[in-house]
């Protein structure tokens, strides 16, 4: 592929790959993990590991990049064993092919910042002029 854009599109597809892997071992468990947040809507443990993951992984790479995202990690550092059981999905991770192909946040402190990376919801600018939606 020849695009001005080829880099940002593979890791892309590299990050969306192992996102995904995330998304059915939560559905194939019982417990999904989830929490209701302050509109009623459901937040699972999938979609706390699935935007530290993007998050990370892209901003690795493209670290003057921005990002907007659903999730805010208040809940997380609120509710140890939530956070526990988020960072246990991402740790699945590193016994598998995505760990060469993603970055993964180091500790439970750096996939809270990275969850919050993502601005509540509301982008800011960005030197680059890319803000990704996590």
């Amino acid at each position: 592929m020849d695009s001005p854009f080829s880099h940002e599109l593979q890791m892309a597809i590299r990050a969306v790959q192992s996102a995904a892997k995330i998304s059915q071992w939560v559905l194939s468990s019982d417990d999904k993990g989830t929490v209701e947040k302050d509109d009623l809507s459901l937040v699972t443990i999938a979609d706390f590991a699935i935007q530290a993951l993007l998050t990370s992984t892209v901003h690795g790479i493209f670290p003057d990049d921005k990002f907007v995202g659903e999730e805010s990690a208040a809940e997380l550092r609120d509710n140890p064993p939530l956070l526990n059981r988020v960072w246990e999905l991402l740790l699945r991770l590193q016994d598998d092919e995505a760990r060469s192909l993603c970055k993964l946040p180091r500790s439970p402190e750096e996939m809270c910042e990275m969850i919050d990376k993502c601005g509540f919801g509301e982008p800011g600018g960005s030197e680059s002029g890319r803000i990704w939606g996590a």
